[in-house]
Formats: structure tokens, sequence, C-alpha cells
């Protein structure tokens, strides 16, 4: 009797990790602005966004909320007149995930698109990105870690906190992230 008990408790785990939803996770994320202004640089960092990406779909969405930007000379959180309005801008795409999940080569680039929205400014932009998808040596099967870097031409999006600021604006996001499950 505790032979078939033992059986199918091993029977049950096993279904259980078939049937959990493989997914890709993601931690570390940090997103970094770069303008110009009288060709002098001005940067403001947010680690405080939500990055997450889809296993099966490939699905990417980046919450982040314009309050939580710091410049980083002066380590100062930006304030009304800058970057900051309390408003949530997303940045949302689809990955190629099959071609980075299968990825051989240590460094792999893409060239992406981004839709940038805020639904309060009724903002709806498809930005332009490279994207270096790095996987390391210590856990090559499932680590990874990206690096988007794109460009904002606010003559097009006419953003309040970039007047005064030459017209391109460098946005550069990077984050971690790993894969578990089964394919």
């Amino acid at each position: 009797m505790k032979k078939y008990l033992i059986v199918i408790a091993l029977i049950v785990t096993n279904l259980y990790c078939y049937t959990q939803e493989p997914m890709f996770q993601t931690y570390s994320a940090d997103l970094l602005i770069i303008a110009t202004k009288e060709g002098k640089d001005f940067q403001w960092q947010n680690k405080d966004i939500a990055v997450t990406l889809n296993y099966k779909t490939g699905d990417f969405k980046a919450i982040i909320h314009n309050n939580d930007f710091v410049n980083k000379q002066s380590n100062i959180r930006a304030n009304e007149d800058s970057i900051s309005n309390n408003s949530e801008f997303m940045l949302i795409d689809i990955f190629p995930i099959d071609r980075i999940i299968d990825q051989k080569a240590i460094n792999q680039d893409y060239d992406i698109e981004l839709q940038l929205v805020n639904n309060d400014i009724s903002l709806s932009e498809m930005l332009n990105f490279k994207m270096n998808v790095m996987r390391t040596n210590q856990n090559a099967g499932s680590y990874r870690v990206f690096t988007l870097t794109g460009t904002l031409y606010n003559d097009e999006l006419n953003l309040p906190a970039f007047r005064g600021y030459d017209n391109e604006v460098e946005i550069r996001l990077m984050f971690n992230g790993f894969w578990s499950g089964h394919r």
C-alpha cells in the first residue's frame, strides 16, 4: 500500500511540474534618459519600473512612472519643471522570444519597435530601438541581460518635459531575465 501512495505522489508531483506555465521572469530593471541642452548632457534614471515578458507569446511591457526619475549627476529627484508630471508611460511590443531563448551567441542584436503609450496625454507612438540580448556563460540556458537603446524625437512627440532640450532624446532600458519551465 505504501508503494502505491509513493507512486501516486510522484505522478501527481510530476504532473504539477509539467502543467505549470513556463515564463520569463524579469528583474533589476533600469531606465536612463539622456537629453542635451546647450551642449551639456542631462541624465535622469528610474529604477522603479515594472517589466514583464511573456515566455510563450513574447509580449513585453515596461511601465514607467514619471515621478520616479532621479537626476544621475546630482542624485536629486525629478521635479515638476523637468521630467516629472505624475504620469505613467508604457513601452510595449512583442519580442522574438523563440530566437531569444534559443540564442547561441553570447551577444545578439535585434532591431525592434516599441510603442510608447501615455493615456493621460493621448500619446501612442512607435519608436525604433536596438536591443542587445546577452547570455552569460554561467547559466547559458536561461539567463539573459537585455539592453534596449532608442531615440525620442521631441519635434514629433512634443513632450513638455523636453522643451528647451535638443530634439533627440536617448532612452536606455536595461533589465535581467531568465526563463523557467519546460518548452
